[in-house]
């Protein structure tokens, strides 16, 4: 199972999912060697199909259900702490306007609580009444369903939405 955010997803009805390559010791980040090695990709087990089985517009989630997953691959821990403001975040995004398939930034929390009037997506509203972290770390579209991880390795929040109004401020579901 995979978690991402619904407008990630947006209509689609399934998904491919790439998962970090790594070619001689090291991680392959390179967007274009990626789409041109899909084959590969597929034998090796890092580009699988999901067929996306729940979305939820007052969530803004997707639940994806993968064909596969490589033996021994892990998920991610959820931490079972609360996130207090100035812990430390990373956000590990997928932005389509970089020659680089895999991002990382890292920044505070800000503060947190319930998302009162949510956030506009293609002239919806997603996420009105969510249980949100405010970051304050770069995060640009693209980054959205990416995970937000605290300073044990734990996810705490997905990357869901900006703030232009607010200076390097995310928008994340926890």
């Amino acid at each position: 199972w995979l978690i991402t955010c619904r407008h990630v997803v947006a209509e689609k009805k399934s998904v491919e999912v790439f998962f970090p390559w790594r070619r001689n010791g090291k991680l392959v980040t390179d967007r274009q060697e990626y789409l041109s090695n899909r084959e590969e990709l597929r034998k090796l087990g890092l580009l699988v199909n999901g067929k996306v089985v729940r979305k939820s517009d007052e969530k803004d989630l997707a639940l994806v259900e993968l064909d596969s997953v490589l033996a021994g691959m892990k998920g991610v821990a959820f931490s079972t702490r609360e996130v207090r403001p100035g812990d430390p975040l990373v956000l590990i995004g997928n932005r389509h306007d970089l020659e680089m398939l895999w991002s990382s930034t890292v920044g505070p929390v800000r503060s947190f609580g319930p998302l009162t009037d949510g956030y506009f997506w293609r002239s919806s509203k997603l996420a009105v009444g969510t249980s949100a972290i405010l970051g304050q770390l770069p995060m640009e579209e693209g980054d959205s369903g990416g995970p937000v991880l605290n300073d044990r390795g734990e996810l705490v929040a997905m990357a869901a939405a900006l703030r232009r109004r607010t200076p390097l401020a995310a928008v994340l579901i926890n």
